[in-house]
């Protein structure tokens, strides 16, 4: 591990890591920004890491929303769901799935909120 570090193995590894999901935030920021779902919620904190914060617009009940969700495939965490009040602020972690996910999700996603 000294040897990987010392001959600057590991920061190549960092910055290979950190362009990789770079491009892959950007690109779900991009289907998110060019989606019918776009006008309903608001981004917010996109440079936080492998993470972002999805913030919805309208009004919902919150049991009704996660049930949809859930039924649809979609399962979401909120704000509240780690302990905060904060139950329309989705927590979208895109560390691990692929970009096709996060179209289906996004289209999930925005029919749900259509129908509430």
């Amino acid at each position: 591990m000294a040897y990987f570090i010392q001959e600057g193995y590991f920061e190549k590894h960092i910055n290979r890591m950190r362009n990789k999901y770079r491009k892959k935030r950007n690109d779900i920021l991009s289907l998110l920004t060019e989606s019918p779902l776009y006008p309903l919620v608001h981004i917010k904190e996109e440079n936080a890491g492998l993470h972002f914060l999805l913030e919805i617009k309208q009004d919902y009940d919150y049991d009704h929303f996660i049930s949809s969700c859930h039924t649809k495939g979609l399962h979401i965490k909120t704000l509240k769901d780690y302990g905060g009040k904060d139950d329309k602020t989705l927590i979208i972690n895109y560390s691990s799935l692929p970009l096709a996910s996060f179209k289906e999700a996004i289209t999930i996603l925005y029919d749900v909120l259509k129908k509430l």
